[in-house]
């Protein structure tokens, strides 16, 4: 599945995908994304935005899925069904795929999830007030900065990756 953004959505063709933070509103257009499927065909989905600024594709190959941010709303779509999405949070940055591609992790303004490769949730850890950046994972530790007093107080972390605790 390739998926790209897209200006809006089409006058034609299929009912899109509605993605919502959890209050569904299907009659306003949102954040468009054009779907390429397997088969050639190609869906729209239809996103609620969040409350950030990271908006992105990630591609979770392992998992057949992918993680979508929109303007911080964050969410898990199987390549599979794209209905058998899950939202995640609001305030979401980025997604780092841990070496095996056995998690990914999901950074927000102030968390780290990690996440199972059917979107469920393994663990979550909050770090930060100001944003999390993982910057290595290795031999089962994940390591970044996260900010505590913006803009200037950010500091080092280190969490084990199997269970998102002090390392």
């Amino acid at each position: 599945m390739i998926a790209t953004f897209a200006p809006g959505l089409p006058g034609t063709g299929s009912q899109p995908v509605h993605f919502h933070t959890g209050q569904p509103t299907p009659w306003r257009e949102g954040c468009v994304i054009r779907f390429q499927l397997a088969d050639g065909s190609a869906r729209f989905g239809n996103l609620q935005r969040g409350h950030g600024y990271s908006t992105k594709i990630v591609e979770w190959l392992q998992a057949n899925a992918l993680i979508i941010f929109v303007e911080g709303a964050t969410y898990f779509v199987r390549e599979s069904s794209l209905e058998e999405w899950r939202f995640l949070d609001t305030l979401g940055i980025d997604c780092t795929v841990t070496p095996s591609g056995e998690l990914a992790l999901v950074t927000t303004c102030t968390d780290v999830v990690a996440l199972n490769p059917d979107g469920s949730q393994r663990w979550r850890r909050e770090l930060a007030i100001g944003g999390v950046i993982i910057e290595s994972i290795d031999d089962g530790v994940v390591r970044g900065t996260l900010c505590m007093d913006p803009p200037e107080g950010w500091f080092s972390f280190s969490l084990r990756l199997d269970s998102g605790e002090d390392a």
